[in-house]
């Protein structure tokens, strides 16, 4: 299989799986899209990116100005394994520029986008 071939499958999978994500977000992910749109900051939700031999979705994914991913935490990131995937995201997500924001499902009720897009810009300045 070429190299085109291969990433295009890869494009394939994560489309299947980024629009399987969509049709099942959580309640705490609605409620920080509610909150994001509240604020009229720019998001996509569930964006897909091509993480060498795999890929990664992040929950919400900030453009421009901001550059920074959104990761809404449940209680299965408390696994050793997930906090080693997330480690890996986490690490991708940086090398690509992007500020990463995780945010637990028992904070999410605390969650202002008001406040927290200012640290964004100033750190990506």
């Amino acid at each position: 299989m070429s190299v085109n071939n291969t990433f295009r499958e890869k494009q394939k999978t994560l489309a299947g799986r980024r629009k399987k994500l969509l049709l099942t977000r959580t309640k705490c992910e609605l409620q920080v899209e509610q909150r994001l749109k509240e604020a009229g900051i720019r998001f996509i939700a569930q964006k897909g990116f091509i993480l060498g031999n795999n890929y990664c979705i992040a929950d919400f994914y900030l453009p421009r100005p901001y550059k920074a991913v959104i990761e809404i935490d449940g209680g299965y990131h408390g696994t050793e394994k997930q906090k080693i995937r997330d480690r890996s995201k986490d690490t991708y997500y940086q090398s690509r520029g992007f500020q990463v924001i995780r945010i637990k499902n028992e904070e999410v009720e605390f969650f202002d986008p008001k406040t927290l897009i200012p640290k964004i810009k100033n750190i990506n300045s």
